[in-house]
């Protein structure tokens, strides 16, 4: 899709109380490649560090989302958080990733937050340099796991409030996303931290087809997976679901990508 129908699209949520400005950012950053997750770019993978500097003067207080959230209620609920004496409001990370980080850096890991929501309070922020420490941080030499996030844990720790767990409700789904079953009514922003992302056709989440059909994009193709291993799972539950000429036919997409695209990971693959 074109850049302009994709900004004509972003232009039909603009609203009364909606306003929409795009930042146009260059790929002049230089992060040790080692370093990055699930091949992730380099901007994207400095977003978090640069932003702050961007916005400070217009906003004391932002919130960074990752592009893999659904907000199930108004954000309004976390603005409204006092963060004045902390650089940013956070939420923890769950206790197999604290575990991890435990025998990685010397910080207290039960603090050791995910960094895909944020609170951030711009000045403290930019008083501190925090974007530029990161930068050097994550070049360094040596090789951060998780990235930014952990460059993030290690140059914040003691400097951020933690927040309730529903403002980062963290979710890995199946093919049949029955995990989003038993999220609390009370979950504010709903974060799919695993590979298995809800815009992929092998994840039959309906919590993201119900916002998708809200959206102005409602009448896009949706990518089928990002692995081929995801297909093959999706072929063998359309089995069990009695679908067996559809099985078959994912199956068959499957084995295409399987034997002539072998290295698969990280691709976005269609149904064609």
């Amino acid at each position: 899709m074109s850049l302009i129908k994709i900004l004509k699209k972003f232009k039909k949520l603009s609203c009364s109380n909606v306003s929409i400005t795009l930042y146009y950012l260059n790929n002049n950053f230089i992060i040790n490649p080692k370093t990055l997750v699930l091949h992730i770019t380099n901007v994207s993978t400095c977003i978090r560090f640069i932003m702050p500097n961007l916005l400070s003067s217009i906003t004391d207080k932002l919130i960074y989302l990752d592009s893999d959230v659904i907000c199930l209620q108004s954000l309004a609920q976390i603005f409204e958080y006092n963060i004045e004496d902390y650089i940013a409001g956070v939420v923890s990370d769950t206790k197999d990733m604290q575990q991890t980080i435990s025998k990685m850096y010397n910080i207290d890991s039960k603090r050791y937050f995910n960094a895909g929501v944020l609170l951030i309070n711009t000045k403290k922020w930019c008083d501190e340099n925090i974007s530029e420490k990161a930068l050097e941080l994550i070049n360094n030499g040596n090789i951060y796991k998780f990235a930014d996030q952990d460059v993030l844990n290690i140059l914040l720790e003691n400097k951020t409030r933690l927040l309730p767990i529903k403002f980062n409700t963290k979710i890995k789904i199946s093919t049949d996303a029955h995990q989003e079953k038993n999220i609390k009514p009370y979950t504010v922003i709903l974060h799919y931290i695993s590979q298995n992302k809800p815009w992929f056709k092998v994840y039959l989440s309906k919590i993201f087809e119900y916002y998708f059909q809200l959206s102005p994009w409602k009448d896009d193709e949706l990518p089928l997976s990002g692995n081929s291993s995801s297909i093959r799972n999706y072929a063998k539950y359309l089995m069990k679901q009695g679908s067996y000429c559809k099985s078959i036919y994912y199956y068959g997409i499957y084995l295409k990508y399987k034997l002539f695209l072998k290295n698969s990971h990280g691709k976005i693959l269609y149904d064609k």
